[in-house]
C-alpha cells in the first residue's frame, strides 16, 4: 500500500482546492479513502486496501443518488499499484470535469 499512499497524498495536496473532492490516505496506514460528492449530493466513494494476503488490492466502490435513494456497491481486484491508481484518477477526473463541463457550457 505504501506506494499507493504516496501517491494518494501527493494528489490529495494537488486536487485540495477541488470542490466535493476529499483523499485520505494516513502515511502510515494500510487504507485510503477517496470520496467525491456532486452539488446535487450525489456521492462516489473509493476505499482502497489490500486483500488479507497483501497479494492483491482491493477497491469497494459505493455510489448513492439522492433524488432516486439508490445505492450502488462494487468490489474492484487489481494486482499493481499502477492499476488501482489509474482506477482513481480515472474517478478523480471524472468528478472535475463534471464540475467544469457545466460552466463552460452555460458561457
Amino acid at each position: 500500500m505504501h506506494p499507493v499512499i504516496e501517491a494518494l497524498n501527493a494528489l490529495s495536496d494537488e486536487t485540495s482546492d477541488v470542490a466535493g473532492l476529499t483523499i485520505r490516505a494516513a502515511s502510515r496506514g494500510q487504507t485510503a479513502q477517496v470520496e467525491m460528492v456532486e452539488p446535487v449530493g450525489s456521492r462516489h466513494s473509493l476505499s482502497i486496501s489490500t486483500d488479507a494476503d497483501n497479494r492483491r488490492f482491493e477497491i469497494e466502490e459505493g455510489q448513492y443518488f439522492p433524488l432516486s435513494g439508490d445505492r450502488a456497491s462494487y468490489i474492484h481486484w487489481f494486482d499493481s499499484a499502477e492499476d488501482v491508481l489509474r482506477f482513481v484518477l480515472e474517478a478523480i477526473g471524472a468528478q472535475i470535469a463534471s464540475r467544469h463541463v457545466p460552466a463552460e457550457k452555460s458561457a
